[in-house]
């Protein structure tokens, strides 16, 4: 009897809590307001706070600010809910379409929709701006893409969307990575944002750096703390993967969407003009700020353009497992001001600031952004302030960071980071680089001998012999052992960097952090 009791209340408390469940979906899919646009399109709130036909009806003309073709017709519905996304809270929208093949062809269904969360926290077109580009540039690079290269995103290495964006061969971009800023999808409506996005996502906020706040008796320490207050703002993350060049930097991947969709030519969006800016970012000053920790460092960046309508942020942030965290913008600079951030600390009479700075790796970027909104960026320099008194650093190109080579070997000798056709390897311990580069920058002149596959290297300082394959050396005459033999790898000679440098009369100091050889020529030709 007692089992029976006991079931049936256990019966009773489940029909209760599904009943509350479905009253409480129910209240929250009770619509709040609605608006029919003239193509048909549906914007439905759920939303108290978005309730007013005519808000909604704005809500529809932001959506057309943003560069669209015949793909718009697939677009059914918007909607808004109070509530956070109940996939990912992070988010605030998401976009729903389905595919179908009919004859081999692959396209995208009608009946689109767009689902847009926190409308009681959003409550204003601006803030729902972003999420809303975003979420389009979903049904617009899928609706090209598929229309494009006839397959779907499973596919993406072999199209040639990936082939204009030079992702084929970065490892860690999937179709369904598990984090989401190396989505392939996440990575094109990101570009479409900066490419074709409404001018609202576009706006910047203008930030000092540290010394200037102290100047001005305003710094507020939160505003380093909470990477919230500038989320999303465009001149500090003008999209979510940090690691990877902005789609500005790359006309291939503009031409391709242009080309796929004729947008430009059907919805006044501007044609963008290549190459947009470029910059050189470097530490140029590292100072003790009364004795105290951390120090400061001077950051200075040169720029092509000398228009007055260009802007630059300063932005600075750490990597953990392939994630983007801690983020925040050093100092917005326009291009008649001195192109210097001061990071880390500041004092005067009274006061001293400090910021927090990696014991470890910083990386730090210069996007530049013009007043039409093109925006680019600069090499990503990374710093290993393990060694707070003189930081080694080294710049990772947009070409390293589509191949996901941020810390591979790398060479500087006397203070110029090396750039070579092959890539340096790391073998037995030892560093291998392309023999010619090293040797000329050495100043050495270079025989090569086909037929016994010997280099030799003379200065007026010494005589060096290698053989490939071989580890033996010849030294001004004298026998020397190698640990590596020197091999050839892409049709260019590798040679053991170490071993070659300090034969030459150079000395070579190696950061583990960062793999760079840095490499003094204490023997310069004379």
């Amino acid at each position: 009897m007692k089992k029976r009791v006991r079931l049936n209340i256990a019966i009773l408390l489940a029909i209760c809590t599904l009943m509350f469940i479905s009253v409480e979906m129910a209240f929250a899919q009770k619509i709040a307001g609605s608006y029919t646009a003239p193509d048909g399109m549906q914007i439905i709130s759920y939303s108290p706070s978005w309730s007013d036909v005519e808000k909604l009806k704005n809500l529809y003309n932001e959506l057309l600010l943003n560069g669209h073709g015949e793909e718009i017709n697939l677009l059914s519905r918007i909607a808004i809910y109070p509530e956070e996304n109940p996939d990912n809270g992070d988010f605030v929208g998401t976009w729903h379409g389905e595919t179908d093949t009919v004859n081999g062809k692959v396209y995208l269904k009608s009946g689109c929709t767009i689902e847009l969360f926190n409308g009681e926290t959003n409550t204003t077109i601006e803030s729902f701006a972003f999420s809303l580009a975003h979420e389009y540039g979903h049904h617009f690079t899928y609706y090209y893409y598929l229309k494009n290269e006839n397959k779907l995103w499973e596919d993406w290495r072999s199209s040639k969307f990936a082939e204009a964006r030079g992702l084929k061969d970065h490892p860690l971009i999937s179709d369904q990575s598990a984090q989401h800023m190396w989505l392939v999808q996440e990575i094109a409506a990101e570009d479409y944002v900066q490419l074709f996005g409404s001018p609202n996502v576009k706006q910047s906020n203008y930030y000092n750096d540290i010394a200037e706040n102290l100047e001005k008796n305003a710094y507020v320490l939160d505003y380093y703390f909470d990477e919230s207050s500038y989320y999303k703002t465009y001149n500090v993350q003008p999209q979510e993967n940090f690691i990877l060049p902005l789609a500005g930097n790359n006309k291939e991947i503009y031409d391709y969407w242009v080309e796929a969709s004729n947008v430009v030519n059907t919805n006044n969006v501007p044609k963008l003009k290549f190459p947009l800016e470029f910059v050189d970012l470097k530490i140029s000053e590292v100072n003790q700020t009364k004795g105290l920790k951390p120090l400061q460092y001077i950051f200075t960046w040169s720029y092509d353009n000398t228009s007055s309508k260009y802007e630059y942020t300063l932005v600075k942030f750490e990597i953990e497992q392939d994630s983007v965290v801690n983020v925040f913008p050093v100092k917005t600079t326009r291009a008649k001001e001195k192109q210097r951030a001061v990071y880390g600390s500041a004092a005067n009479s009274k006061w001293y600031y400090w910021q927090p700075v990696p014991e470890g790796i910083g990386y730090f970027v210069v996007y530049a952004k013009a007043s039409d909104n093109r925006i680019s960026s600069s090499k990503l320099l990374a710093v290993d302030f393990s060694n707070i008194y003189h930081p080694d650093t080294i710049l990772i190109g947009d070409d390293d960071m589509l191949k996901g080579n941020l810390i591979v070997p790398r060479v500087k000798i006397d203070g110029e980071q090396m750039e070579f056709s092959v890539q340096p390897i790391v073998k037995n311990g030892r560093t291998l680089v392309p023999m010619r580069a090293i040797f000329n920058k050495l100043g050495a002149t270079v025989n090569w001998e086909e037929a016994t596959q010997t280099v030799t290297a003379h200065t007026y300082y010494a005589d060096v012999t290698l053989q490939i394959g071989s580890t033996t050396a010849q030294v001004n005459g004298k026998t020397v052992t190698l640990d590596v033999a020197p091999q050839i790898v892409d049709g260019s000679t590798l040679v053991p960097l170490r071993f070659i440098s300090e034969s030459l009369g150079a000395t070579v100091r190696w950061n583990p952090n960062l793999m760079i050889a840095n490499i003094e020529n204490n023997k310069k030709v004379q």
